[in-house]
């Protein structure tokens, strides 16, 4: 098993960020060190991983550049002056750096062998904190948000599929935007693949109207060329990740930030997301406003582990920890 994740920061957004890798060889009870995958002067974060089989794997992530305000403001950061100190000096690289080596982007990496080696950063137009996931036929399906706004002003949720292993993409269509929503509310999307072909897809949505960030599902029947009008499926929580359990449930973990206690939640359905009817508190335990994010991987034994970033009881910093849970039968 695999993990990623954005580490080794000293506050939300600053230079030390990077892109590091756990490894686990007996579904999830031990885990490797941190294996640093990219480090850029820039800020290395929301990482990803899947496997497409076969030793082929792609990693994702996005970089950001530190903004000059950001660390001196005491309001964003929960760290104390000499780290902020010390970020202000980190930033320093800026000034030797050319001002397109300081553009934020998102990118693939991949490896062939399993992870042992990956290949040089591949950027993309799309980004989405679990990144892609793996579609029939040896392909991968990546739904995602723009990076960069197109020329209306506006960064859509569209689809792209890639058939050589994540090197290039193709764009499908994109997501329609239900009425009285605007695309600003629109992020963090993932997809799966179900065994009628369908690409069943999930977003983070925060509702103007409601103040309360959300999930909505879409679909297409066409390859991700056209999708369905996203739905709220009544759940408060963000962002949502996709898996399809062998037993055929379809599990929808995400985090909820509203209630007290914050949890660590997953949802399923038994009809491939046309209603769901169970409803699983994976980690309420919080003490700390900052966490969530949390995917969920099937272990050889149909059991489920669910990873996500969380501070342990009466700590101010979070830290990756995961949870092994089943379904009811």
């Amino acid at each position: 098993m695999y993990v990623t994740a954005s580490s080794f920061r000293i506050q939300h957004v600053d230079p030390s960020g990077k892109n590091a890798m756990f490894v686990s060889f007996d579904d999830g009870h031990k885990w490797s060190k941190p294996i640093i995958l990219n480090d850029s002067r820039l800020d290395d974060r929301d990482t990803g991983i899947v496997s497409l089989g076969g030793g082929h794997m792609i990693a994702t992530w996005f970089s950001e550049r530190t903004d000059d305000s950001y660390p001196k403001n005491p309001g964003f950061s929960a760290v104390g002056i000499e780290d902020r100190e010390t970020i202000l000096g980190l930033m320093n690289v800026y000034r030797y750096m050319k001002p397109e080596d300081q553009k934020p982007g998102s990118y693939v990496m991949l490896s062939d062998d399993y992870g042992f080696t990956w290949s040089d950063p591949i950027r993309l137009p799309m980004t989405a904190p679990h990144g892609p996931n793996r579609l029939s036929g040896n392909r991968a399906v990546y739904l995602g948000k723009e990076f960069e706004a197109g020329e209306d002003g506006t960064q859509k949720v569209r689809c792209y599929v890639s058939s050589d292993w994540g090197r290039t993409w193709e764009q499908r269509g994109t997501i329609p935007l239900p009425a009285e929503h605007e695309w600003f509310y629109f992020h963090e999307p993932h997809v799966v693949e179900l065994p009628n072909g369908r690409l069943f897809g999930a977003l983070r949505v925060g509702r103007p109207m409601i103040p309360t960030e959300t999930c909505y599902t879409t679909y297409s029947d066409d390859g991700g060329m056209t999708w369905s009008e996203p739905k709220f499926i009544g759940i408060r929580g963000l962002p949502p990740h996709l898996l399809l359990h062998t037993s055929g449930a379809l599990i929808l973990s995400y985090c909820d930030r509203q209630s007290r206690p914050q949890t660590e939640r997953a949802v399923v359905s038994r009809d491939y997301g046309e209603t769901w009817t169970e409803d699983y508190v994976i980690d309420a335990k919080n003490t700390f406003c900052d966490l969530g994010y949390p995917a969920t991987a099937e272990c050889a034994d149909g059991s489920l582990f669910t990873v996500y970033y969380q501070a342990l009881p009466g700590e101010n910093f979070p830290v990756i920890m995961g949870t092994r849970w089943t379904l009811s039968r």
